[in-house]
């Protein structure tokens, strides 16, 4: 089973501040829905951003969308780098939203090496640290 990692030397924290949030609605990078599936995922997680498990019928079922939808937002903003998503097989994903362009990788995107682990490289101040979802 996956699991989600942060190294424990210069983790980046997610800046959940109504500051960070008002900035990623006004953010135009992300397409108006992609914009206000994030926000939603926002209010079903913790004061870090973390933890939040929504399934993609529940969100679907709150924006009035189909699960085809979801998903295709989902994946734009993973593309972005606005979140990291965890699979469970049979349930529910797990989010992890990312509050700070400051923790986005320089093209967007996440990294995938050979053994298949996921990483999103983050920043805090100038040391690079790093968001990983291993296998």
């Amino acid at each position: 089973m996956a699991k989600l990692t942060y190294p424990k030397k210069h983790v980046a924290k997610p800046l959940r501040t109504f500051s960070a949030i008002k900035n990623r609605i006004r953010d135009n990078r992300a397409t108006s829905q992609a914009r206000i599936l994030w926000l939603t995922i926002d209010t079903y997680a913790d004061n870090k951003g973390e933890n939040a498990f929504p399934s993609a019928s529940t969100l679907a079922k709150h924006l009035g969308w189909d699960r085809k939808t979801v998903f295709k937002h989902l994946s734009e903003l993973e593309q972005l780098g606005w979140l990291a998503r965890h699979h469970f097989h049979g349930q529910s994903s797990s989010y992890v939203l990312i509050y700070s362009d400051k923790a986005v990788p320089k093209n967007g995107t996440g990294v995938v090496p050979k053994n298949g682990t996921l990483v999103y490289v983050l920043y805090q101040d100038t040391a690079p640290a790093a968001i990983a979802v291993t296998k």
